[in-house]
């Protein structure tokens, strides 16, 4: 996991790019931790942003929850597409679909 420190830029695509899972996130939030946890334990590259920590534009944010539909934390992302929140990335874990997205854009993962 890399932790992002500072804010990235002001724009959505200085944050999710292709081929990387990334995170919005707060550090006091359970289902963040166990979303970042699901992904360590799959041995998944991913970048976290703890927002309450760092200052993530609100444009951004505004962009994120607008494209993702999700309003809640964490906002999980693989390449462009949203995953949602850690409920929906188990989901995608057990129905398989977080494989699929993680292969169509070249993440290494353990299975």
């Amino acid at each position: 996991m890399e932790s992002i420190s500072k804010s990235l830029g002001t724009k959505f695509d200085d944050y999710v790019k292709p081929g990387q899972v990334f995170i919005f996130s707060k550090s006091y939030c359970p289902y963040c931790d166990r979303a970042k946890q699901i992904l360590k334990d799959l041995k998944v590259a991913f970048k976290a942003v703890e927002c309450d920590n760092v200052s993530v534009p609100k444009t951004v944010i505004d962009e994120v929850q607008k494209k993702s539909g999700v309003k809640t934390y964490p906002n999980i992302w693989v390449g462009n597409t949203s995953i949602g929140g850690c409920d929906n990335l188990k989901a995608a874990l057990s129905n398989g679909k977080l494989y699929e997205l993680l292969d169509k854009e070249g993440i290494r993962y353990a299975a």
